[in-house]
């Protein structure tokens, strides 16, 4: 949200590169083979930009399912700490196209960037990467700007949907013309 109001206020873009901020990503690097302790890497064909992380397509992993060599050079994933009452507002703000209490908190065009599907070719999940444990499949499912969005397939519609990780299971679906959502966490040991 927070990078999302700086886009808004043209503070900052989408197409900004993170070494800006973070210069360490100055000269990215791309895995190409080796095993995980001398990995084979080439030099990146662009900078990871702001749009690279917010669609989850900056070349980074979440580590935590060690099943890439790549996983255990970057463990950068961090996950939604919060109540499930802070979450349902911001599915309620969602909803309401940017406002919040009577509040505008986003233009409603943010919010249509956030929730368009974005992967190239606007293709769903289940088409694009590598295959995911998840308790659901990903047919159907696009990638907005933070989190996943199940638009494809209902036309008419734009119900927002989807998880913030696809490992976590933690899912939320939205229906804004009826104002309807869902929240659900699943608990695993």
């Amino acid at each position: 949200m927070a990078a999302m109001t700086f886009v808004e206020e043209g503070r900052i873009d989408l197409t900004d590169p993170i070494s800006r901020w973070l210069p360490d990503f100055a000269e990215p690097r791309v895995y190409v083979k080796g095993p995980a302790l001398a990995p084979v890497t080439e030099p990146a064909t662009e900078p990871i930009r702001l749009w690279h992380l917010l669609t989850h397509t900056a070349g980074l992993t979440y580590g935590f399912r060690s099943t890439h060599p790549a996983d255990a050079r970057y463990r950068a994933a961090g996950f939604l700490v919060s109540t499930a009452a802070d979450y349902h507002r911001f599915k309620q703000m969602l909803l309401r196209h940017g406002e919040l209490d009577g509040v505008r908190i986003l233009a409603p065009r943010m919010v249509d960037l956030m929730t368009a599907n974005h992967p190239p070719g606007h293709v769903d999940l289940e088409a694009y990467g590598r295959p995911l444990l998840a308790e659901m499949p990903f047919d159907g499912c696009g990638f907005g700007l933070c989190f996943s969005d199940r638009v494809l397939g209902r036309p008419g519609r734009r119900p927002h949907g989807g998880l913030l990780h696809p490992a976590a299971a933690f899912r939320h679906v939205s229906d804004p013309p009826e104002l309807r959502q869902l929240v659900y966490q699943a608990l695993v040991d």
